[in-house]
Protein backbone atom coordinates (compact mmCIF):
# COMPACT_ATOMS: atom_id res chain seq x y z
CA UNK A 1 0.00 0.00 0.00
CA UNK A 2 1.34 3.44 -0.93
CA UNK A 3 0.87 5.99 1.86
CA UNK A 4 1.51 9.72 1.93
CA UNK A 5 1.87 11.56 5.25
CA UNK A 6 1.04 15.24 5.60
CA UNK A 7 2.40 16.73 8.81
CA UNK A 8 4.81 19.30 10.26
CA UNK A 9 8.18 17.75 9.49
CA UNK A 10 10.46 20.54 8.26
CA UNK A 11 10.88 22.51 11.48
CA UNK A 12 13.48 23.43 14.08
CA UNK A 13 11.44 21.58 16.71
CA UNK A 14 12.83 18.17 17.65
CA UNK A 15 9.47 16.73 18.66
CA UNK A 16 7.80 17.68 15.38
CA UNK A 17 10.59 16.12 13.32
CA UNK A 18 10.71 12.95 15.42
CA UNK A 19 6.95 12.40 15.36
CA UNK A 20 7.11 12.50 11.56
CA UNK A 21 9.91 9.94 11.64
CA UNK A 22 8.04 7.75 14.13
CA UNK A 23 4.80 7.66 12.14
CA UNK A 24 6.57 6.94 8.86
CA UNK A 25 8.60 4.15 10.52
CA UNK A 26 5.53 2.62 12.17
CA UNK A 27 3.78 2.39 8.79
CA UNK A 28 6.94 1.28 7.00
CA UNK A 29 7.39 -1.58 9.47
CA UNK A 30 3.92 -2.77 8.45
CA UNK A 31 5.40 -3.26 4.96
CA UNK A 32 3.82 -0.19 3.37
CA UNK A 33 5.49 2.16 0.89
CA UNK A 34 5.54 5.38 2.90
CA UNK A 35 6.68 8.92 2.18
CA UNK A 36 6.18 12.28 3.83
CA UNK A 37 4.72 14.85 1.44
CA UNK A 38 7.32 17.61 1.49
CA UNK A 39 4.91 20.50 1.90
CA UNK A 40 6.63 23.60 3.31
CA UNK A 41 4.29 26.61 3.32
CA UNK A 42 6.07 29.93 3.13
CA UNK A 43 4.57 31.18 6.40
CA UNK A 44 6.28 28.32 8.25
CA UNK A 45 9.59 28.86 6.45
CA UNK A 46 9.55 32.53 7.43
CA UNK A 47 8.72 31.65 11.04
CA UNK A 48 11.62 29.23 11.46
CA UNK A 49 14.07 31.56 9.73
CA UNK A 50 13.08 34.26 12.19
CA UNK A 51 13.62 31.88 15.11
CA UNK A 52 17.18 31.22 13.96
CA UNK A 53 18.10 34.88 14.18
CA UNK A 54 16.17 35.48 17.42
CA UNK A 55 17.83 32.62 19.28
CA UNK A 56 18.95 34.88 22.13
CA UNK A 57 15.42 36.19 22.81
CA UNK A 58 14.68 33.95 25.86
CA UNK A 59 17.62 35.47 27.78
CA UNK A 60 16.51 38.18 30.18
CA UNK A 61 18.07 41.62 29.86
CA UNK A 62 20.26 43.11 27.17
CA UNK A 63 22.30 40.58 25.22
CA UNK A 64 25.72 41.62 23.82
CA UNK A 65 26.02 41.61 20.03
CA UNK A 66 28.71 38.90 20.08
CA UNK A 67 26.44 36.60 22.06
CA UNK A 68 23.54 37.28 19.69
CA UNK A 69 25.76 36.30 16.77
CA UNK A 70 26.91 33.18 18.62
CA UNK A 71 23.35 32.07 19.32
CA UNK A 72 22.20 32.83 15.77
CA UNK A 73 25.03 30.69 14.39
CA UNK A 74 24.04 27.91 16.80
CA UNK A 75 20.45 28.23 15.55
CA UNK A 76 21.64 27.98 11.96
CA UNK A 77 23.70 24.87 12.76
CA UNK A 78 20.67 23.29 14.41
CA UNK A 79 18.60 24.05 11.31
CA UNK A 80 21.08 22.23 9.07
CA UNK A 81 21.31 19.27 11.44
CA UNK A 82 17.53 18.96 11.42
CA UNK A 83 17.57 19.19 7.62
CA UNK A 84 20.12 16.39 7.28
CA UNK A 85 18.23 14.18 9.70
CA UNK A 86 15.21 14.50 7.43
CA UNK A 87 17.28 13.87 4.33
CA UNK A 88 18.90 10.67 5.62
CA UNK A 89 16.17 9.19 7.79
CA UNK A 90 12.78 10.07 6.33
CA UNK A 91 11.62 9.33 2.81
CA UNK A 92 10.30 12.62 1.46
CA UNK A 93 8.38 13.16 -1.76
CA UNK A 94 10.73 14.10 -4.58
CA UNK A 95 8.84 17.32 -5.16
CA UNK A 96 9.24 20.09 -2.60
CA UNK A 97 5.99 22.01 -2.37
CA UNK A 98 5.75 25.63 -1.22
CA UNK A 99 2.17 26.58 -2.11
CA UNK A 100 -1.23 25.17 -2.99
CA UNK A 101 -0.74 25.35 -6.74
CA UNK A 102 2.37 23.17 -6.51
CA UNK A 103 0.63 20.79 -4.10
CA UNK A 104 -2.41 20.35 -6.35
CA UNK A 105 -0.20 19.73 -9.39
CA UNK A 106 1.78 17.17 -7.38
CA UNK A 107 -1.40 15.48 -6.17
CA UNK A 108 -2.83 15.19 -9.67
CA UNK A 109 0.22 13.24 -10.81
CA UNK A 110 0.78 11.16 -7.67
CA UNK A 111 -1.07 8.03 -6.72
CA UNK A 112 -1.55 7.17 -3.05
CA UNK A 113 -3.81 4.51 -1.61
CA UNK A 114 -3.96 6.36 1.71
CA UNK A 115 -3.10 9.84 2.92
CA UNK A 116 -2.49 10.29 6.64
CA UNK A 117 -2.81 13.70 8.24
CA UNK A 118 -0.83 14.11 11.46
CA UNK A 119 0.56 13.85 13.97
CA UNK A 120 1.27 17.17 15.74
CA UNK A 121 -0.79 20.37 15.84
CA UNK A 122 -1.93 20.15 12.22
CA UNK A 123 -5.42 21.34 13.19
CA UNK A 124 -4.38 24.23 15.43
CA UNK A 125 -5.70 27.28 13.58
CA UNK A 126 -4.51 29.65 16.33
CA UNK A 127 -0.83 29.02 15.56
CA UNK A 128 1.49 31.07 13.35
CA UNK A 129 0.34 28.95 10.37
CA UNK A 130 -3.26 30.08 10.82
CA UNK A 131 -6.05 28.19 9.07
CA UNK A 132 -4.54 26.13 6.26
CA UNK A 133 -7.22 23.92 4.74
CA UNK A 134 -4.44 21.80 3.22
CA UNK A 135 -4.12 19.98 6.55
CA UNK A 136 -7.80 19.07 6.33
CA UNK A 137 -6.97 17.38 3.00
CA UNK A 138 -9.25 19.53 0.85
CA UNK A 139 -6.79 19.31 -2.07
CA UNK A 140 -7.47 15.59 -2.52
CA UNK A 141 -10.95 15.95 -4.00
CA UNK A 142 -11.97 14.81 -7.48
CA UNK A 143 -8.48 13.83 -8.65
CA UNK A 144 -7.81 10.45 -7.13
CA UNK A 145 -9.67 8.47 -4.51
CA UNK A 146 -7.31 7.97 -1.60
CA UNK A 147 -8.42 6.87 1.82
CA UNK A 148 -8.21 9.79 4.28
CA UNK A 149 -7.01 9.22 7.83
CA UNK A 150 -5.93 11.45 10.68
CA UNK A 151 -3.48 9.99 13.16
CA UNK A 152 -2.94 11.74 16.52
CA UNK A 153 -3.88 15.09 15.00
CA UNK A 154 -4.03 17.91 17.52
CA UNK A 155 -5.96 21.16 17.61
CA UNK A 156 -3.43 22.56 20.08
CA UNK A 157 -4.95 25.45 22.01
CA UNK A 158 -7.77 25.95 19.47
CA UNK A 159 -11.13 25.61 21.23
CA UNK A 160 -13.40 26.90 18.48
CA UNK A 161 -13.21 26.96 14.68
CA UNK A 162 -14.91 30.36 14.56
CA UNK A 163 -15.87 31.39 11.03
CA UNK A 164 -14.26 28.21 9.64
CA UNK A 165 -16.62 25.90 11.54
CA UNK A 166 -18.87 24.87 8.63
CA UNK A 167 -16.02 24.35 6.17
CA UNK A 168 -13.94 22.33 8.63
CA UNK A 169 -16.96 20.24 9.58
CA UNK A 170 -17.55 19.38 5.93
CA UNK A 171 -13.90 18.50 5.32
CA UNK A 172 -13.58 16.34 8.43
CA UNK A 173 -16.78 14.46 7.54
CA UNK A 174 -14.97 13.23 4.42
CA UNK A 175 -12.28 11.42 6.45
CA UNK A 176 -12.51 7.65 6.57
CA UNK A 177 -11.00 7.40 10.06
CA UNK A 178 -10.25 10.11 12.61
CA UNK A 179 -7.97 10.01 15.63
CA UNK A 180 -6.57 12.74 17.87
CA UNK A 181 -3.99 12.77 20.64
CA UNK A 182 -5.60 14.93 23.35
CA UNK A 183 -8.93 15.59 25.04
CA UNK A 184 -9.29 19.18 23.79
CA UNK A 185 -9.04 17.97 20.18
CA UNK A 186 -11.49 15.15 20.88
CA UNK A 187 -14.02 17.53 22.41
CA UNK A 188 -13.74 20.08 19.60
CA UNK A 189 -14.02 17.42 16.89
CA UNK A 190 -17.00 15.84 18.66
CA UNK A 191 -18.86 19.14 18.31
CA UNK A 192 -17.86 19.45 14.66
CA UNK A 193 -18.65 16.02 13.27
CA UNK A 194 -21.12 13.25 14.03
CA UNK A 195 -18.43 10.65 14.70
CA UNK A 196 -16.43 11.10 17.91
CA UNK A 197 -12.71 10.70 17.13
CA UNK A 198 -10.56 7.96 18.64
CA UNK A 199 -7.96 8.96 21.21
CA UNK A 200 -4.48 7.65 20.40
CA UNK A 201 -0.91 8.29 21.51
CA UNK A 202 1.62 10.49 19.80
CA UNK A 203 3.49 8.29 17.26
CA UNK A 204 6.78 8.74 19.13
CA UNK A 205 5.37 6.25 21.66
CA UNK A 206 4.99 3.59 18.96
CA UNK A 207 8.70 2.94 18.30
CA UNK A 208 11.65 2.71 20.70
CA UNK A 209 14.25 4.72 18.69
CA UNK A 210 16.90 2.13 19.62
CA UNK A 211 18.38 2.43 16.12
CA UNK A 212 19.79 5.77 17.26
CA UNK A 213 21.15 4.75 20.67
CA UNK A 214 24.89 5.36 21.01
CA UNK A 215 27.17 2.89 22.78
CA UNK A 216 29.16 5.59 24.58
CA UNK A 217 27.69 8.33 26.76
CA UNK A 218 27.66 11.91 25.51
CA UNK A 219 29.00 13.01 28.90
CA UNK A 220 31.01 11.32 31.65
CA UNK A 221 29.11 12.74 34.62
CA UNK A 222 25.51 12.12 35.69
CA UNK A 223 23.38 15.03 34.54
CA UNK A 224 20.08 16.81 34.82
CA UNK A 225 18.75 17.48 31.34
CA UNK A 226 17.02 20.81 30.88
CA UNK A 227 14.81 21.18 27.81
CA UNK A 228 13.01 24.50 28.11
CA UNK A 229 11.21 26.82 25.72
CA UNK A 230 11.02 30.54 26.44
CA UNK A 231 12.75 30.76 29.81
CA UNK A 232 12.01 30.10 33.48
CA UNK A 233 10.67 32.27 36.26
CA UNK A 234 12.67 32.77 39.46
CA UNK A 235 11.01 30.00 41.47
CA UNK A 236 11.43 27.47 38.66
CA UNK A 237 15.10 28.40 38.26
CA UNK A 238 15.58 27.84 41.99
CA UNK A 239 13.82 24.48 41.66
CA UNK A 240 16.20 23.38 38.87
CA UNK A 241 19.23 24.32 40.96
CA UNK A 242 17.83 22.51 44.01
CA UNK A 243 17.20 19.27 42.11
CA UNK A 244 20.67 19.35 40.55
CA UNK A 245 22.35 20.12 43.87
CA UNK A 246 20.45 17.50 45.87
CA UNK A 247 21.25 14.78 43.32
CA UNK A 248 24.81 15.96 42.61
CA UNK A 249 24.05 16.41 38.92
CA UNK A 250 25.55 18.76 36.39
CA UNK A 251 23.01 20.69 34.31
CA UNK A 252 22.92 20.31 30.54
CA UNK A 253 20.47 22.49 28.61
CA UNK A 254 19.42 21.54 25.07
CA UNK A 255 16.56 24.00 24.68
CA UNK A 256 16.51 27.78 24.56
CA UNK A 257 19.50 29.47 26.23
CA UNK A 258 18.43 30.39 29.76
CA UNK A 259 21.76 30.82 31.54
CA UNK A 260 21.71 27.59 33.55
CA UNK A 261 24.37 24.89 33.17
CA UNK A 262 26.02 23.94 29.90
CA UNK A 263 23.98 25.25 26.98
CA UNK A 264 23.93 23.06 23.85
CA UNK A 265 21.58 24.79 21.44
CA UNK A 266 22.36 22.97 18.22
CA UNK A 267 22.41 19.24 18.99
CA UNK A 268 21.30 16.90 16.23
CA UNK A 269 18.03 14.95 16.61
CA UNK A 270 20.07 11.80 17.24
CA UNK A 271 22.08 13.45 20.02
CA UNK A 272 18.83 14.91 21.38
CA UNK A 273 17.44 11.38 21.71
CA UNK A 274 20.60 10.19 23.44
CA UNK A 275 20.65 13.09 25.90
CA UNK A 276 17.17 12.04 27.02
CA UNK A 277 18.11 8.37 27.07
CA UNK A 278 21.16 9.00 29.27
CA UNK A 279 19.74 11.60 31.67
CA UNK A 280 19.39 10.96 35.39
CA UNK A 281 16.66 13.59 35.69
CA UNK A 282 14.79 15.70 33.13
CA UNK A 283 13.10 19.06 33.61
CA UNK A 284 11.12 20.28 30.61
CA UNK A 285 8.16 22.39 29.54
CA UNK A 286 7.90 20.77 26.09
CA UNK A 287 5.26 18.17 25.24
CA UNK A 288 7.76 15.89 23.52
CA UNK A 289 10.26 16.50 26.31
CA UNK A 290 7.67 14.93 28.60
CA UNK A 291 6.98 12.13 26.10
CA UNK A 292 10.63 11.09 25.80
CA UNK A 293 11.16 11.31 29.57
CA UNK A 294 8.34 8.78 29.96
CA UNK A 295 9.49 6.61 27.04
CA UNK A 296 12.96 6.23 28.51
CA UNK A 297 11.66 5.89 32.09
CA UNK A 298 13.50 8.93 33.37
CA UNK A 299 12.80 10.72 36.62
CA UNK A 300 11.32 14.00 35.45
CA UNK A 301 9.40 17.17 36.11
CA UNK A 302 7.13 18.72 33.49
CA UNK A 303 6.77 22.46 34.06
CA UNK A 304 3.32 23.83 33.26
CA UNK A 305 3.27 26.14 30.24
CA UNK A 306 0.09 27.85 29.09
CA UNK A 307 0.75 27.17 25.38
CA UNK A 308 1.00 23.44 26.20
CA UNK A 309 -2.03 23.43 28.52
CA UNK A 310 -4.15 21.25 26.23
CA UNK A 311 -1.39 18.70 25.59
CA UNK A 312 1.00 17.92 28.43
CA UNK A 313 -1.44 17.89 31.39
CA UNK A 314 -3.80 15.70 29.37
CA UNK A 315 -1.04 13.17 28.61
CA UNK A 316 0.04 13.07 32.26
CA UNK A 317 -3.55 12.46 33.38
CA UNK A 318 -3.96 9.57 30.93
CA UNK A 319 -0.78 7.94 32.23
CA UNK A 320 -1.59 8.69 35.90
CA UNK A 321 1.42 10.99 36.21
CA UNK A 322 -0.32 14.21 37.23
CA UNK A 323 2.06 14.59 40.17
CA UNK A 324 4.97 15.21 37.76
CA UNK A 325 3.42 18.49 36.59
CA UNK A 326 4.91 21.58 38.22
CA UNK A 327 3.14 24.94 38.31
CA UNK A 328 3.60 26.73 41.60
CA UNK A 329 6.52 26.04 43.94
CA UNK A 330 6.22 25.62 47.73
CA UNK A 331 8.15 24.02 50.60
CA UNK A 332 6.95 20.51 49.62
CA UNK A 333 7.70 20.75 45.90
CA UNK A 334 11.28 19.45 45.97
CA UNK A 335 10.60 16.34 48.07
CA UNK A 336 7.50 15.58 46.00
CA UNK A 337 9.36 15.70 42.69
CA UNK A 338 12.36 13.79 43.99
CA UNK A 339 10.07 10.87 44.80
CA UNK A 340 10.75 8.28 42.07
CA UNK A 341 8.22 7.68 39.32
CA UNK A 342 6.50 4.30 39.68
CA UNK A 343 6.93 3.08 36.12
CA UNK A 344 5.41 -0.33 36.87
CA UNK A 345 2.01 1.37 37.06
CA UNK A 346 2.72 3.72 34.15
CA UNK A 347 3.80 0.87 31.89
CA UNK A 348 0.53 -1.02 32.42
CA UNK A 349 -1.45 1.98 31.18
CA UNK A 350 1.04 2.76 28.43
CA UNK A 351 1.03 -0.77 27.02
CA UNK A 352 -2.75 -0.67 26.64
CA UNK A 353 -2.64 2.78 25.02
CA UNK A 354 0.10 1.73 22.60
CA UNK A 355 -1.83 -1.41 21.61
CA UNK A 356 -4.99 0.63 21.02
CA UNK A 357 -3.08 3.21 18.96
CA UNK A 358 -1.49 0.56 16.75
CA UNK A 359 -4.83 -1.19 16.35
CA UNK A 360 -6.50 2.03 15.21
CA UNK A 361 -3.78 2.64 12.63
CA UNK A 362 -3.94 -0.91 11.29
CA UNK A 363 -7.74 -0.95 11.02
CA UNK A 364 -7.93 2.56 9.57
CA UNK A 365 -5.81 1.58 6.58
CA UNK A 366 -8.29 -0.99 5.24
Amino acid sequence: MKIGILTFHHTTNYGATLQAYALSQTLKRQNHDVEVIDYRPQVAINHYRKKIFNAAKPIAGKVPVKKKIKYSLAGLLKYFRMHYFLKWNIKLSRARLYDRAQLEEFWAAKEYDVIVCGSDQVWCIDSMRGFDSTYFLDFSKDVQKARKISYAASCGTTQTWGSHDEKIGTLISEFDAISVRDANSRDLLSKTCERPPTMVLDPTFLIDFSEFFQSSSLTQKPYLLLYIEGGLNKSHRTFVKSVASSQNLEVISIGDPIGLGQSLMSVSPIDWINYFHGATYVITNFFHGTVFSIKFKRQFTSIYKLSKASKTPDLLRRLKLEDRLLDGVNENTLSKHLSPVDYSTVNQVLEKEIAQSKRFLKEALV
